[in-house]
């Protein structure tokens, strides 16, 4: 099952085809892997579930047991303060098995969550509307200039991450420069999403050398 990134055409260069095409392939292997977490953490809730379940049918003998020592009080050895600690020993895994479950759910729903996220559509070159402004990827400027080993960007409307980083990558090619990845994009705002930059945001872009 393949995960779709907005990676919007640029002119229709072949240099940022190609590049469009690695952010698809890149997106689709972090959803890969994201569908693995997933389905690992379904098979440990299930087998969490089924152990228990076992818990609870041991919890249902225990207290059987607990109400036939009561009732033949007479007849055994159980004292009071025996069955006192029974009990504190149900109660206790009771609540683990409380904790256990809620702790399982809250992951899956969390992934959950991502993964039901609505897939985007890649913008091919037909699609492309060159008389809308908004939606055209935006291009480095000269208001895009270095401060030390970065160049800072605030994203404008339309924009994506993919489409900025192809922009300047088509920059520092032009002029000699190596270009940048998505990961050292990624690595240098470290509390930036993604998969959703924000209007406004001033992004670092690493500098080519």
């Amino acid at each position: 099952m393949a995960l779709a990134t907005t990676l919007p055409v640029l002119a229709q260069d072949p240099a940022n085809r190609a590049a469009a095409i690695n952010e698809q392939r890149e997106a689709d292997e972090r959803y890969r892997s994201l569908s693995g977490t997933v389905e690992q953490l379904q098979e440990a809730y299930s087998a969490q579930t089924r152990r228990l379940n076992g818990l609870a049918s041991e919890i249902s003998t225990l207290r059987e047991q607990s109400r036939d020592d009561a009732r033949k009080a007479t007849a055994n050895l159980a004292t009071r303060e025996e069955l006192k600690r029974l009990a504190e020993q149900v109660q206790e895994i009771d609540k683990k098995r409380e904790a256990d479950t809620k702790l399982i759910l809250d992951k899956i729903e969390r992934l959950a969550k991502i993964v039901s996220t609505p897939a985007p559509v890649i913008v091919t070159p037909a699609a492309v509307n060159n008389s809308d402004s908004e939606t055209k990827p935006h291009r480095p400027t000269t208001n895009d200039v270095p401060e030390g080993n970065y160049y800072m960007h605030k994203v404008k409307k339309g924009e994506s991450l993919s489409a900025i980083i192809a922009a300047f990558n088509t920059k520092l090619k032009a002029e000699g420069k190596p270009t940048v990845t998505f990961d050292a994009v990624k690595k240098a705002n470290p509390t930036m999403d993604p998969n959703n930059v924000i209007i406004g945001r001033t992004i670092r872009i690493p500098a080519g050398s």
